[in-house]
């Protein structure tokens, strides 16, 4: 007997301390790249060192992912792209890292790290105004500047890489903070929680990317939905009368006057990651073949094709797109029938909302494909579907509590 308490009391201690090294990395991702990733590295090593023993079944595991991966290594090289050969590895190593994360799942650590993404997000976001504050400041400009100009010098990056990349971090901190607002009757808290929220809103605008606020528009709908259906409803109607209000009066917000060259550039990229894609149809030419093959067409180069499925096609080719859609078949499959379950309604809503605002942002824009939005991605959607009930017991026992 006290054999089997000591070995419950090591399993609880080794649990506690594997929950606080994903929510130690999880702040870290909310800092600029390179230092998320290192102690993203340094967390992976450590998972690799404890898990060792089963490191050979976690890859078979992985199934059609690991059989996707190596598919992009192989092409990659086939087409000396050894950037993409590069990616290849890091997605092999995010793989890892995530299917350790599904080992130590838990509906005390899936809420922990939300909690991390949606207060770390405040933070950030009064990060992002202290640099306007110094920006207008130091060139002597007006409080408002960012909505006065249709080409502003200073667009909100905060912590992350691109306007783009912390835009969408923006979205999916809002969702989290909707979610967990519905599971929260301290005033005080629930007061908070609608300041994170306003606060990804102001730094939305800040970046001035123009298909950020039709994709939050959508992105809360849909969450709001699984909520309160006739909420969500007026939400939408807004949501639209507002878009409309823009776009007959583009000076409301940054950027809108310049909409239509805003698209001919995209049409550019577009087109050019097209021919990039027409080069090797079936297979692609692996991770990153825009800035690896755009010299083919055009003389301007960028990261990717700024739009998610020219760019996969890109990248992957018809071969490397069914292997994906094989990779994700189960999940999907476990997604519609845990639509059929009314307890757990909310919790799918949020995965939902993440996926469509990855899907609507992607019309223009590959986002997705960083350290930090992915990261925040895959610990939302990951969630098992059958540890949601879990996760929502968890939340109303909370709120009883409250």
């Amino acid at each position: 007997m006290n054999k089997l308490r000591h070995l419950n009391n090591h399993s609880d201690i080794e649990s506690n301390r594997q929950n606080r090294l994903f929510i130690m990395t999880t702040v870290a991702i909310l800092l600029p790249f390179y230092i998320g990733a290192v102690v993203l590295i340094v967390h992976f090593l450590y998972l690799i060192w404890t898990n060792r023993k089963k490191l050979i079944q976690q890859i078979k595991e992985m199934g059609w992912i690991a059989v996707f991966i190596l598919y992009t290594a192989l092409v990659s090289l086939e087409n000396r792209n050894y950037i993409g050969l590069a990616i290849s590895l890091a997605l092999f190593l995010v793989a890892l890292y995530f299917s350790s994360y599904l080992e130590s799942f838990s509906a005390k650590l899936y809420i922990s790290l939300l909690k991390t993404i949606s207060y770390g997000s405040f933070f950030v976001g009064i990060f992002n105004l202290v640099n306007y504050i110094i920006y207008i400041v130091k060139n002597n400009l007006s409080i408002f500047y960012i909505l006065q100009t249709s080409n502003p010098q200073f667009r909100a990056e905060a912590t992350f890489f691109n306007a783009n990349y912390y835009g969408l971090f923006c979205i999916f901190s809002i969702l989290i903070s909707i979610y967990l607002l519905n599971y929260t009757r301290e005033q005080r808290l629930r007061m908070f929680h609608a300041l994170i929220i306003s606060i990804n809103l102001i730094s939305i605008i800040m970046t001035a990317s123009r298909m950020l606020l039709p994709t939050v528009v959508i992105a809360i709908f849909v969450l709001v939905f699984f909520i309160h259906k006739r909420i969500a409803l007026v939400l939408l109607g807004t949501g639209l009368l507002g878009l409309i209000g823009v776009m007959l009066f583009p000076t409301l917000f940054p950027r809108f006057e310049t909409l239509a060259y805003g698209f001919e550039d995209r049409f550019g990229l577009w087109n050019t990651g097209w021919n990039i894609f027409l080069t090797k149809p079936l297979t692609g030419r692996g991770p990153l073949s825009y800035i690896n093959f755009y010299y083919l067409f055009i003389n301007e180069t960028d990261m990717h094709a700024h739009q998610l499925l020219i760019d996969s096609l890109a990248n992957y080719g018809l071969f490397g797109i069914f292997i994906l859609f094989n990779a994700l078949f189960d999940y999907v499959n476990r997604l519609i029938e845990a639509l059929k379950i009314s307890e757990i309604r909310l919790e799918v809503g949020l995965v939902l909302a993440f996926i469509v605002a990855v899907l609507v942002h992607g019309l223009v824009d590959v986002s997705i494909f960083w350290l930090q939005t992915g990261f925040v991605f895959l610990i939302v959607c990951l969630c098992p579907t059958e540890s949601m009930l879990k996760v929502r017991y968890e939340q109303l026992k909370k709120l009883e509590q409250d």
